[in-house]
């Protein structure tokens, strides 16, 4: 996430609203990387024009 100062606003959010998750962090392929168990499930970053939040295997969430 080396071109994030555009969007340091908005990954900021998502960062916070991801951390309320019980999730662990890594970084894999130089990204933050959220998993659960194991698995991958999310991530963020920013990029030249926008900026995402992808869900890798999103199933392993709980939905209360």
């Amino acid at each position: 996430m080396e071109y994030n100062e555009r969007w340091a606003e908005e990954l900021s959010f998502l960062s916070s609203v991801i951390a309320k998750a019980p999730l662990e962090k890594a970084i894999k392929w130089g990204s933050e990387v959220y998993t659960y168990n194991g698995k991958n499930v999310v991530s963020y970053g920013g990029f030249r024009n926008f900026f995402a939040l992808w869900f890798y295997n999103g199933v392993f969430l709980q939905d209360k």
